[in-house]
């Protein structure tokens, strides 16, 4: 899929399978670019060292998007979709809670990924 068209069909998805933390869709601009009202909060400073609460709470985000994303005919009879470049850098914390994901104009694809399973403890990559 194409980066322009891309993006807008990703969030029309998203937004459609109830994921609440993707960019919501707006539409096209004048000059045929999509647009999207991000999440409101803000990326890390350092994404790289982050605490044990938001990366726990972007680990079940990441699973609310898979939950969500299951059924989308973008799976195409694979297990997951994939962001293609995700990481603390394109997700979106308020305080220490992990509230959106972004940057959806990546390679967005499907995989047969680690199966996710939640646990008593939270959320294991098995």
């Amino acid at each position: 899929m194409s980066t322009k068209s891309g993006t807008l069909h990703c969030c029309c998805t998203w937004e459609a399978a109830g994921f609440a933390g993707a960019p919501r869709a707006l539409g096209y601009d004048d000059q045929g670019a999509p647009g999207a009202e991000l999440p409101r909060g803000h990326r890390p400073a350092q994404p790289f060292n982050l605490s044990d609460a938001p990366l726990l709470s972007a680990s079940e985000l990441v699973l609310a998007f898979h939950d969500a994303t299951a059924t989308s005919p973008l799976c195409d009879g694979q297990e997951v979709v994939c962001h293609g470049d995700l990481g603390p850098h394109n997700t979106v914390f308020r305080e220490q809670s992990a509230v959106g994901i972004i940057d959806w104009d990546s390679d967005v694809r499907r995989a047969d990924g680690p199966t996710t399973s939640r646990t008593q403890s939270g959320v294991s990559l098995t």
